[in-house]
């Protein structure tokens, strides 16, 4: 029994050291479509606050003159509101295709420029339906937490913004 429940302490070092040892090793390619993949994941879940961790402390969308906090508290109020009655789960969902990104480090080595589609979708009734595809310019900087956007802009492509 000991030598079983030392395998499996062991197996879990292992485990997390390896992911240590790959989050270091990253590019910042890598680590910020992370941390944009990281960002749909947590608004498809439903989790405000997690979904603007990865906005600096001063974030500005330059577009509307919206902060970090507005966003927050946007995002609260949405994810009580936009709930399917029968099922209670959020009904809407981004999608951030990894095709439609582009990426440029610029040359001091804590900015980067992304330019991305976001697609944002209704689910009413078990259908799913486009309502907003945008297209949004960030500038990430990277600091103690990491890669972080600081500023963006968005144009609409389609349809109408979420409320």
């Amino acid at each position: 029994m000991k030598r079983l429940l030392a395998l499996l302490l062991v197996l879990g070092g292992l485990y997390l050291g390896y992911g240590a040892v790959r989050r270091l090793l990253a590019s910042d390619e890598v680590k910020i479509g992370w941390l944009l993949d990281e960002m749909a994941d947590n608004f498809n879940r439903g989790r405000p606050r997690a979904t603007t961790d990865g906005l600096t402390f001063d974030f500005v969308d330059e577009t509307r003159g919206v902060s970090k906090d507005a966003i927050r508290g946007y995002l609260t109020q949405l994810y009580f509101r936009a709930r399917d009655p029968k099922t209670k789960e959020f009904t809407y969902r981004v999608e951030l295709p990894r095709s439609e990104r582009t990426l440029e480090l610029l040359g001091t080595p804590h900015h980067a420029k992304v330019q991305l589609t976001a697609r944002f979708h209704e689910r009413r009734g078990g259908e799913e339906s486009l309502v907003w595809e945008v297209e949004i310019d960030a500038d990430l900087l990277h600091s103690d937490p990491g890669w972080q956007i600081a500023r963006t802009r968005h144009k609409t492509l389609r349809g109408r913004r979420i409320d």
